[in-house]
C-alpha cells in the first residue's frame, strides 16, 4: 500500500488506540439505519482507483489472522484491494488530519461524518451494510497490531466473525503525526470481484490467472510482448478495474507509439501528470499526442480513474488510428445503447465488428460498467492483431 512518507524515529504509542470505545465496531444495520446510508450516499465523492499493491507487512497480517481463524474453527478471509482501498483512505486522512476514530472528522476523500460503512458504501463496495473495522495506530509491524486487537474482546470479535469472508488491510505512516503508523482493517461478509488469495498460485500467466480461464491466452501474449507486468506481488489483477494510466502505457506499447527516450522530458499535457511524476508521464504523453486519450476541461488527466467499457472502445479505436474496418451500419446491436452519444456507438460499432470486443450473453454490452484488465488485455491483443 502507498505510505505517506519514510519512517523516521518515532517512539511507539498505543495509549488509548485500542482501548477506545471508538477503535472497534461491527455494522449491522436496521432499516432506518440504511435509510441513512442511502440519503448520505447522495453526497458526491470521489471515484476510487483499484490498483493496489501490498507490503510484507500487510500480507504478514494477512497470515496472522487467516492462522487465528482456522485455530478457532473459522473460514480464512481473502483479501479485498476494494476494501484496502477505503482503509487507506481512512488511515491516511487520520495520520493527515490528526484524529483516531471510526467516524471520519476530516477527510481528503469523504465527507465529515462518515462511518466505516458508509465510506465502503462510498466507495463501490456491495457489502457495507454486513461489515467491520478494527483500528490501530502507534505501531508499524503486523504482529504488535495482531497482539492489540487479539487481546482486545471486541477487536478479537471482529477478526473471528463467521460469516466475514474477505478483509482489506492498510498501514500508512504519517511524518509529524500523534502515531506516526495507523492500521485499519475492514471486514465485508460479500466476497467482492477484487477479492484472492495472494498466496496461491493457479498457474497461469500470473499467479491470480489460471491457465484455462477466458483471458489467460491473451493475457499471456500480452506478458511475452513485454506489455503487461502484474503487480509486485505476481497477481496480474485479472478483475481489477483498469486505470486510465495502466491503459495509456499498455496500449501505446501495443500499437508501437512507445519509445524508450522520453521525447517531452520538460512537458506535460495534463497538469496531474507531471513530467518528475509518477510512471505514466511519458505513455500519457505519448497517448495524447496521438490522440488516444484526452483530458478534462479543467487541464488534468485523472491517471488514477477507471476507464468504462464504452470509453474503452472509444480509445482502442482511436489507437488503430483509420485501419479498422468501418461497417455499413454503425449500429453496435446491443440492447443498451439508447442513452450513448454517436461516438461512444460508432466506436462499440466499428470494435465490434472487427472482432475486438463482445457482449453479454442477455445482448447488452454494459457500456457504464468499469472495465476490467482482463476485458483490456482480449481488446488489446485483438487490436494488435487487427493493425
Amino acid at each position: 500500500m502507498r505510505k505517506m512518507g519514510f519512517r523516521g524515529e518515532q517512539a511507539k504509542r498505543i495509549t488509548e488506540a485500542t482501548a477506545a470505545p471508538a477503535s472497534r465496531r461491527v455494522a449491522l444495520l436496521t432499516f432506518a439505519a440504511v435509510l441513512a446510508l442511502l440519503m448520505a450516499m447522495l453526497l458526491a465523492v470521489p471515484t476510487v482507483a483499484l490498483a493496489v499493491d501490498f507490503d510484507q507487512e500487510e500480507l504478514n497480517f494477512l497470515k496472522q489472522i487467516n492462522s487465528h481463524r482456522a485455530a478457532n474453527g473459522q473460514g480464512k478471509l481473502l483479501l479485498s484491494p476494494q476494501l484496502s482501498i477505503s482503509a487507506e483512505h481512512h488511515s491516511e486522512d487520520m495520520g493527515r488530519y490528526g484524529y483516531f476514530s471510526h467516524e471520519t472528522q476530516s477527510s481528503s476523500y469523504y465527507p465529515s461524518g462518515y462511518e466505516f460503512y458508509q465510506r465502503l458504501r462510498a466507495d463501490g463496495y456491495g457489502g457495507a451494510d454486513t461489515s467491520g473495522e478494527n483500528l490501530a495506530a502507534g505501531v508499524d509491524s503486523a504482529l504488535e497490531a495482531f497482539i492489540m486487537w487479539k487481546t482486545s474482546s471486541g477487536h478479537n470479535a471482529n477478526m473471528l466473525r463467521s460469516y466475514f469472508r474477505e478483509i482489506g488491510i492498510a498501514r500508512v505512516y504519517a511524518p509529524g503525526s500523534r502515531y506516526g503508523w495507523y492500521w485499519t482493517t475492514d471486514f465485508g461478509a460479500a466476497v467482492d470481484s477484487t477479492a484472492y488469495d495472494p498466496f496461491l498460485d493457479l498457474g497461469g500467466p500470473f499467479r491470480d490467472v489460471a491457465p484455462d480461464h477466458v483471458f489467460a491466452g491473451y493475457i499471456e501474449s500480452l506478458k511475452d510482448e513485454g506489455l503487461v507486468g502484474g503487480y509486485p506481488d505476481g497477481r496480474f489483477g485479472i478483475n481489477d478495474h483498469l486505470l486510465r494510466a495502466q491503459f495509456a502505457k499498455i496500449v501505446t506499447g501495443a500499437v508501437g507509439f512507445h519509445t524508450q527516450e522520453d521525447e517531452r522530458p520538460s512537458h506535460s499535457c495534463f497538469s496531474d501528470v507531471p513530467p518528475d511524476g509518477e510512471y505514466p508521464h511519458d505513455f500519457v504523453e505519448e497517448a495524447a499526442h496521438r490522440g488516444i486519450v484526452k483530458g478534462r476541461p479543467d487541464g488534468t488527466f485523472g491517471p488514477f480513474d477507471r476507464i468504462t467499457r464504452a470509453q474503452l472502445a472509444v480509445m482502442v479505436v482511436r489507437a488503430a488510428e483509420g485501419r479498422l474496418e468501418v461497417p455499413a451500419t454503425l449500429d453496435p446491436g446491443f440492447s443498451d445503447m439508447g442513452n450513448l452519444s454517436a461516438e461512444f456507438k460508432e466506436a462499440i460499432a466499428i470494435a465490434k465488428h472487427n472482432g475486438i470486443l463482445g457482449g453479454y450473453s442477455d445482448g447488452t454490452y454494459r457500456p457504464h460498467d468499469y472495465a476490467t484488465r482482463g476485458q483490456m488485455a482480449k481488446m488489446v491483443y485483438f487490436l494488435a492483431q487487427k493493425i
